[in-house]
């Protein structure tokens, strides 16, 4: 009789034994849930921020050197134009000097595996900024054709309308 009283008052104990046994297990892959979750956000976080938020400045600054590119095509020399013509040469100086600073300016915070993949496609895009300072300085004709063309080949620009 006393052996089934302890039996007894033990049979409770080991039920909350269990309970507390699958609650800690419970608890264990949640914690391992969350652990993972963690290091999925972090690596997400981290590839955002320096892979591709620089990319895609890379490439939102090369399409506004296009860009600028087309707009300000026929306007090199302003001498002995109308004020317009003089107000868009200003525009088109800044513009330039404007584009070559921001490409200078993210070319350090690319990847170095995307300055790889860029040089082995043959887009130098330091030469490029250099050459758009270049351009800004220009108010000759053949010379700032001449800056364009190599704009182009540095960025890999295929197109023949600018």
């Amino acid at each position: 009789m006393i052996v089934e009283q302890r039996l007894q008052a033990d049979a409770p104990n080991d039920g909350a034994r269990l309970n507390v046994a699958f609650n800690m297990e419970t608890d264990m892959s949640q914690y391992w849930t969350l652990l993972v979750s963690l290091i999925a956000g972090a690596v997400g976080f981290l590839t955002v921020t320096f892979w591709s938020q620089p990319i895609l400045r890379y490439r939102s600054i090369k399409y506004q050197i296009i860009s600028d590119l087309f707009f300000y095509a026929n306007v090199v020399n302003a001498d002995g134009l109308n004020e317009e013509m003089q107000e868009r040469l200003k525009k088109r100086i800044q513009a330039d000097r404007r584009n070559s600073s921001d490409l200078e300016a993210c070319l350090p915070t690319l990847p170095s595996w995307y300055k790889c993949w860029l040089k082995k496609r043959g887009e130098e895009a330091e030469k490029a900024a250099a050459e758009l300072l270049r351009l800004s300085n220009t108010f000759d004709h053949m010379k700032a054709a001449d800056s364009v063309d190599r704009i182009k080949k540095y960025l890999r620009i295929k197109t023949d309308r600018i």
